[in-house]
């Protein structure tokens, strides 16, 4: 997700993370989540490893873990990427 958030059409307020020593949890915009697959950013779960970036700075390599909603939203418009660091467990 390097260098995608800027070419968004949502602004960085419509974005969460967190960060964990072996995870990083991205709770974003459904139609974000399909413009970063769409233009090939995001790659598919079990794909290769990637670096996200989160505030400016990079974290990776991250291996996308799983794609889940919110479960709060009736529309589902939130959607929460779960990645792992590569070579952890």
């Amino acid at each position: 997700m390097a260098g995608s958030l800027s070419c968004l059409s949502f602004p960085a307020h419509r974005h969460r993370a967190s960060v964990e020593p072996d995870h990083l949890v991205v709770s974003t915009q459904a139609a974000t989540v399909v413009q970063l697959f769409a233009e090939g950013v995001l790659v598919p779960i079990g794909g290769p490893a990637m670096t996200v970036q989160i505030g400016g700075k990079d974290f990776g390599p991250c291996l996308l873990e799983a794609v889940e909603t919110d479960g709060a939203s009736p529309l589902d418009t939130t959607i929460i990427l779960r990645f792992r660091r590569a070579g952890r467990p």
